[in-house]
């Protein structure tokens, strides 16, 4: 692990040549500016292994193993046909190379085995291919992990409970997959509920990550792909992408405090017919920046990242994605600003509530807030909240937490703004209800594509989350008040202050960050601004990019006049 991050890829074997003595793994890794942990390998097809019964090496693979959904080509070369032998010598060559190997598949069928013999069979079939094959692990995709099916059609009142025993019944498959592979020595990292938070993954599938963490898998990889679904039209909120990804990875970090997070960072997709990479370059590079730099207590939420897909790569694009990586792990102390307090009963309270109730969770809470310019990139428990009260606190939905908790944190020493169902307010808020129409118009109940909806919620009106947004800035020792313009920061472990400020409009954007005290210094960490920043902390931002400065010796609050 280099820097910290850890990098994992997603690739196809189309990614390789299996004409070549390595399989091509020398030029694949050649290319990268650091090898990676973990290759997993993306074999599509789940009948590869849920028909295995003996290793035979000159058994042919499945064309759909061979190239995600069977395509007939990427930018490198046609799909080749790929034998058992070959895929357990691709394995073994990037294992020479130091590289893990898992193993993938997605499962197209309806439902996982419902019952516990279908389920033995299903965990022996995978058990025995992964350890035949020479895999270091399993890596569960979509279909296995997020399910496909939805919750059943039922009344309200119904839906906390249904949701809850389908969530166990999950968890439960994966503690035995989890148990089986462990014992032979292996590791499983799972997928994470499409791009769901802890609410919403409970409230659609019946997923619960705190329980999945539970079961003995090693890791959870985080779908956000907030760049590519931008790009394919998948965001039917104004809230932008990232936004709500920076609100899920936040709250799924404190429901699963102890479980290491790696970001499935969308990138690129052939069968799919889409490339962030190539065609929206600057908003990749955002979301890997953004998501990059967020905090459960003191530390960073994410582990590393994995690149998805990861065939047909060039080499100064792997410059260009190691260098967005990279970038926001700086070495550092503690986010700037307000936390969010994240409490696990309120969130159990919540949604016995809100699945009836339809009031705004405080998921859509949170990235509604960040999508009015909130600068909250850092997230804590209720006993870090108490044990440390340095800094401006935020309650979400308050009402829903145990009274005993909501009398601690409102006595803290610091503000706390409360915001939602209970909150003490400047004003009280008077939430727009729903209509009473289908949560999810036009979208069929079996259409795996649910989650791409946002929910049918009361909401308080726009202009709560404008103010309540500008209250929380009052926290931040700089202030950013342009049109489209994000800004957050954190502490570096030098003391200086790391600025990070996106343009979410779609031209170039002039920005004018002001201060709160004295600065001496400004480094540019991105590539722009490419004129030097003087201490007016101004510069011109590219359409959907971000720029990363720092500033050194600061005071702070106002202990002299800011020097332009």
């Amino acid at each position: 692990m280099i820097f910290g991050v850890m990098l994992f890829l997603w690739v196809e074997l189309i990614g390789f040549d299996n004409a070549k003595s390595d399989y091509g793994v020398g030029e694949y890794l050649g290319r990268m500016v650091r090898k990676p942990e973990v290759v997993s390998l993306m074999l599509d097809d789940d009948r590869l292994f849920r028909t295995y019964k003996k290793f035979s090496p000159d058994e042919k693979l499945l064309p759909g193993n061979c190239a995600y959904g069977a395509r007939p080509y990427n930018s490198e070369r046609r799909r080749q046909e790929w034998t058992m032998g070959q895929l357990k010598g691709l394995a073994a060559e990037l294992r020479k190379s130091g590289v893990q190997v898992f193993a993938s598949f997605f499962c197209w069928q309806d439902v996982m085995p419902k019952d516990d013999a279908e389920m033995k069979e299903v965990t022996e079939s995978l058990s025995a291919f992964v350890e035949d094959l020479g895999f270091d692990g399993f890596h569960g995709a979509d279909g296995y992990a997020p399910p496909r099916y939805l919750l059943p059609s039922c009344a309200d009142a119904d839906r906390a409970r249904i949701a809850r025993e389908r969530a166990g019944r999950y968890a439960a498959n994966w503690r035995t997959i989890a148990d089986a592979l462990k014992a032979k020595g292996k590791k499983v990292w799972v997928n994470t509920c499409w791009t769901l938070d802890p609410y919403e993954a409970l409230y659609r599938y019946g997923v619960d990550y705190r329980l999945l963490a539970k079961t003995g898998i090693d890791g959870f990889i985080v779908e956000s792909s907030a760049a590519a679904r931008e790009m394919l039209g998948w965001n039917f909120t104004k809230a932008p992408s990232i936004d709500k990804s920076t609100a899920m990875l936040m709250r799924l970090k404190a429901a699963v405090p102890d479980m290491p997070l790696v970001l499935l960072h969308g990138i690129n997709d052939g069968n799919e017919q889409w490339s962030a990479l190539r065609h929206t370059p600057s908003l990749t590079r955002s979301e890997a920046l953004a998501l990059g730099t967020l905090f459960r207590g003191d530390k960073r939420i994410l582990d590393g990242y994995l690149a998805c897909l990861a065939d047909g790569i060039r080499a100064e694009e792997w410059r260009e994605l190691d260098k967005a990586w990279t970038l926001p792990f700086a070495a550092a102390k503690a986010p700037l600003g307000a936390r969010v307090v994240w409490s696990d009963a309120a969130f159990d309270r919540e949604f016995d509530d809100c699945t009836v109730s339809h009031d705004a969770s405080s998921y859509t809470l949170l990235y509604e807030l960040l999508a009015h310019g909130a600068p909250l990139s850092g997230i804590v428990s209720v006993q870090e909240a108490l044990s440390d009260q340095s800094y401006p606190i935020v309650l979400l939905n308050p009402g829903f937490f145990p009274k005993e908790e909501l009398n601690a944190l409102r006595n803290r020493k610091t503000r706390v703004n409360e915001i939602g169902r209970d909150a003490r307010s400047r004003s009280p808020v008077t939430y727009v209800r729903r209509k009473d129409e289908s949560a999810f118009p036009g979208m069929p109940e079996t259409d795996s594509c649910y989650w791409k909806r946002p929910l049918s919620e009361n909401m308080p009106p726009e202009v709560f989350f404008r103010h309540e947004a500008e209250a929380i800035q009052e926290s931040m020792p700089f202030v950013c008040r342009e049109p489209d313009m994000h800004f957050w920061g954190f502490e570096m472990a030098d003391g200086r202050l790391a600025v990070f400020v996106r343009n979410e409009g779609d031209v170039y954007g002039d920005v004018l960050i002001r201060m709160k005290g004295c600065i001496s210094d400004v480094r540019v960490h991105t590539d722009f601004p490419s004129l030097p920043v003087k201490t007016c902390l101004s510069g011109r931002i590219a359409p959907r990019d971000t720029m990363f400065i720092s500033i050194g010796e600061h005071q702070w609050p106002f202990p002299c006049p800011r020097v332009e």
